[in-house]
């Protein structure tokens, strides 16, 4: 009998098991989803500045109304307690700042009048010279809006509509009154029209022109435009220049326009002492 080996399954040597492949992505594919991503968050972002523009846009233009509405209310209540006789003079005239772009339909006025005040102070009058007018701000090297600024003087030596009849001249330098303040920024137009008792309205008004009393009703109306939109027509506006056509309908466009119409229910019975 040949020699012959004989093996056993138990003698069989096992084979070493085969790693299991692992799951994973290849290069291209983490690629194209870093690139969906990207996508993705950047329209997000995009979505999210446009909200927040939005928000800010909607918050400013709210708190531009609500001040605006604020100051009209503000000149309105300090108008009725107004004062005219023959010796104090109630005024309104044109400007004297030119109108923005040269456009004469925003033609801004001037307001000067006398209030009672009600003021006991030794040093004080109760009455108080009163004016409102703009005065053109001044950012270098771009096209420019106004302030609403308000003039008051209340002390005794600084009254002088009781001994001066035409008191306004001069009367918003700072050395002929107490205090000046600006009331709102980003003014296009300030605008007063006083009318009579026949309802005609009087360009230039005051309380000399035979009648020594305050105009049956004054009209006031304030255009002004928001600090952002102010900033955008500034740099649009020194590119194309400020009486270029596009740039006037943006300032139409972007304007906002308050107005309010004042009486003097007691205009005949007022009598100021001196």
């Amino acid at each position: 009998m040949n020699a012959a080996r004989f093996f056993t399954a138990d003698c069989i040597p096992a084979r070493a098991p085969r790693r299991a492949r692992r799951a994973g992505f290849t290069l291209v594919e983490l690629l194209a989803a870093m690139s969906v991503l990207i996508l993705i968050v950047s329209l997000c972002a995009q979505l999210f500045s446009g909200a927040q523009r939005s928000w800010r846009s909607g918050t400013g233009m709210a708190d531009s109304a609500a001040n605006g509405r604020a100051i009209m209310d503000y000149i309105a209540r300090e108008l009725q307690v107004a004062a005219a006789d023959s010796r104090l003079r109630f005024y309104v005239t044109d400007a004297t700042e030119t109108a923005y772009g040269g456009n004469t339909n925003r033609q801004s006025h001037e307001l000067y009048f006398v209030a009672m005040n009600n003021d006991n102070a030794a040093a004080n009058r109760e009455a108080q010279q009163v004016a409102y007018y703009i005065r053109e701000e001044t950012p270098t090297g771009k096209p420019r809006f106004y302030q609403l600024m308000r003039a008051v003087a209340y002390k005794t030596s600084k009254i002088t509509a009781y001994d001066t009849l035409s008191w306004w001249n001069n009367f918003t330098q700072s050395a002929n009154n107490d205090n000046v303040g600006v009331m709102v920024e980003d003014v296009i137009t300030f605008r007063v029209r006083a009318y009579n008792d026949a309802g005609n309205m009087i360009n230039s008004f005051s309380a000399a022109e035979g009648t020594n009393r305050l105009p049956a009703y004054v009209d006031i109306f304030l255009e002004t435009i928001g600090a952002a939109d102010a900033r955008e027509f500034r740099n649009y506006a020194a590119l194309k220049g400020k009486t270029h056509a596009d740039v006037k309908d943006y300032l139409d466009k972007n304007a906002r326009r308050f107005f309010t119409r004042v009486y003097f229910p007691n205009r005949n019975g007022y009598a100021a002492t001196p």
